[in-house]
């Protein structure tokens, strides 16, 4: 960074002191609002040729370098070099879009063989003329011809210039400064002078408020002695700068009130909305107590229904419980005559001896023994037969699978076999 400042320095000191080759003064003839058009003349060398030479805005890094700020409108500005004399050209500048700002930062850059040339412009455009202004200067123009040899000259003297004049609607700073500049001295450092003796005929103490009907007194050249241009583009750009956060202030007021009043509506809106609920739950507990009450009076009429009904079935209920008093004093009687009678054990008490007679009959005996062995003996008997047919089938088992282990033989053989398998089941 400090590198390129050194070097947008140097090639500011070179062109002073290495280049005859010198930019003068800029004539804006546009305003705020419109295409830009500028002039700006072009003192040559005499061995430079205008068709080496090359005329630009120039670049990003050198607007960084210089602490500068470059705009889009930069980018649009086209320049073009015109011969107008042996060692003299007109350098124009013209853009394409309209310039919103009031104020552009310009910093012309002019490549050639021997180097580069640069050199920084603070134009100040004029506000945008009303179209009312307009049809009426271009009717007097037609009217008067005379009117613009009658406006004063920029090379006129300082003697010869009124040293007071009045404001009036659309004749604004840059154009009184245009119209009674001094020679030697640029449009930017005039407007300044007329801004420092009368700050009460600017509104809110900003160079661009002048009020119209003001009466102002205008600069004499040893005013100047103590303004430079340096000093005259630092002011109008501060007092710019104050001017545009002005603008954006009150542009966030608006915003602000706005916003304020979308508020307010939104809370509108919610109250509106609240209060209609609130009605529509009010409306629902009426109906809620209503329905309350309508139950509160069938419940107290169920209740009068049972109390007839029980005033009814009470007599009735009166006569069983009658009876059944009657019936349990009656078992209580019982049980009282049970209790007043002698109670006599079971068991014997020892004064006493019970005798007790058995008869056995001889015959009874013998039946008896006669029945039990027939019993025993019929139960020995199917223990026998059980054991047999247990055994036959443990057998029949056995044979059948030896017949089965057996491959298939002749006939003699089986017949062996079989006579063999009697006889081993004789044996057993």
């Amino acid at each position: 960074m400090q590198t390129k400042i050194f070097l947008v320095i140097f090639a500011i000191f070179y062109y002073q002191y290495g280049f005859t080759a010198q930019l003068g003064k800029i004539d804006v003839k546009s305003n705020q609002g419109s295409l830009f058009d500028a002039e700006i003349n072009l003192t040559l060398d005499k061995g430079d040729d205008l068709k080496n030479m090359k005329a630009s805005i120039a670049p990003q890094e050198v607007y960084n370098s210089q602490g500068m700020k470059r705009q889009p409108i930069h980018s649009d500005i086209k320049i073009n070099l015109n011969n107008t004399g042996t060692n003299s050209a007109l350098m124009v500048l013209k853009s394409s879009n309209p310039v919103k700002e009031s104020f552009v930062d310009l910093l012309i850059q002019i490549d050639s063989p021997k180097g580069k040339v640069f050199k920084e412009y603070t134009v100040l455009l004029d506000p945008p003329i009303p179209q009312s202004e307009k049809l009426s200067n271009k009717i007097a123009e037609n009217n008067n011809p005379s009117v613009k040899s009658n406006k004063p000259s920029k090379k006129v003297t300082a003697q010869k210039r009124k040293k007071t004049l009045t404001t009036t609607a659309g004749k604004t700073l840059f154009q009184i400064a245009r119209e009674n500049n001094i020679a030697g001295v640029t449009t930017e450092q005039f407007a300044v002078a007329i801004f420092q003796l009368n700050p009460k005929a600017f509104a809110k103490n900003n160079i661009n408020g002048l009020n119209k009907g003001q009466k102002i007194v205008l600069p004499d050249e040893e005013f100047f002695k103590n303004l430079s241009h340096l000093k005259a583009r630092k002011i109008l750009r501060e007092q710019n700068l104050q001017w545009n956060k002005r603008g954006s202030e009150k542009k966030q007021t608006k915003n602000k009130a706005t916003v304020k009043k979308e508020v307010s509506n939104a809370n509108q809106n919610e109250i509106n909305k609240l209060n209609a609920e609130i009605n529509r739950l009010k409306d629902e507990l009426k109906k809620q107590k209503v329905m309350n009450q309508q139950i509160k009076t069938a419940k107290e009429e169920g209740n009068k229904e049972k109390k007839e009904v029980l005033k009814e079935v009470k007599p009735e209920t009166r006569i069983i419980n009658e009876e059944k008093t009657e019936a349990i004093n009656q078992k209580d009687d019982e049980l009282i005559n049970i209790e007043d009678q002698d109670f006599v054990s079971s068991v014997a008490i020892e004064d006493e001896v019970v005798i007790e007679e058995v008869f056995i009959d001889d015959e009874d005996q013998t039946q008896n023994n006669s029945r039990s062995g027939l019993i025993y003996f019929l139960l020995i008997l199917f223990a026998v037969l059980g054991g047999l047919l247990v055994f036959l089938s443990k057998k029949r088992a056995k044979l059948k699978t030896i017949t089965e282990e057996i491959q298939p033989r002749t006939s003699v053989e089986e017949y062996i076999l079989r006579k063999k398998n009697e006889q081993d089941f004789n044996r057993n």
